[in-house]
């Protein structure tokens, strides 16, 4: 689906791939004071009900924004909303976001979920995967490294996303400057798992 909102153009698609549900969630809607909201939800595989996880979370988060929260604070209530949505059960989805106001953008991340942006030179990733790899690395006690590969266990598991607890540690990014005839890419890791940024903005292209 496409939408032209001012000077942009809004599009997204989802799939649920080989799964019964579809547990990503995805999210375009006007806010006040002509703003747009980006969000991208991965309900958590491994767990029960990540399609209510996901969707819980991006209802959360625009109703949060439209009654005047920041979007640091309304990623917290989102994760407060799946907290309670889960009431004792193993409940949690990744999530990020952005808001588009005029030319530039804000994002959060919670998880493996991403946001890219265009440059001169191509597709940059702006946020950064919540994995325990990562966590790990960023503590200084990095993994060795068939441990924190991708294709192990260690590398993908996520140290962090909405539905963990009370609170969550939020990645806050921007403002990030959109250029003329840039991207602004939000996705799930069943896009940039099996699609390499080079890839992604030629087909963006």
């Amino acid at each position: 689906m496409t939408t032209d909102f001012g000077r942009f153009r809004l599009g997204y698609k989802t799939h649920q791939g080989p799964r019964e549900t579809n547990q990503d969630k995805v999210l375009s809607i006007a806010l006040p004071g002509d703003r747009w909201l980006l969000a991208v939800a991965d309900g958590m595989g491994g767990l029960e009900e990540g399609e209510l996880a996901s969707q819980t979370a991006l209802g959360s988060l625009y109703q949060s924004l439209s009654d005047g929260s920041t979007l640091l604070d309304a990623a917290q209530n989102a994760n407060a909303a799946v907290t309670k949505k889960a009431d004792g059960r193993m409940m949690g989805t990744t999530l990020v976001a952005a808001v588009v106001s005029g030319r530039q953008a804000e994002s959060v991340n919670v998880g493996d979920s991403r946001a890219y942006q265009s440059d001169l030179l191509g597709l940059i990733q702006v946020t950064h995967d919540h994995t325990v790899a990562y966590e790990a690395e960023r503590t200084g006690m990095p993994l060795s490294g068939g441990e924190a590969d991708d294709s192990t266990p260690w590398g993908t598991a996520l140290a962090r996303y909405l539905g963990e607890g009370p609170e969550v540690e939020v990645d806050q990014f921007g403002p990030l400057d959109l250029i003329q005839g840039g991207w602004l890419l939000l996705c799930s890791d069943g896009l940039h798992n099996v699609v390499s940024a080079d890839e992604m903005d030629t087909l963006l292209a």
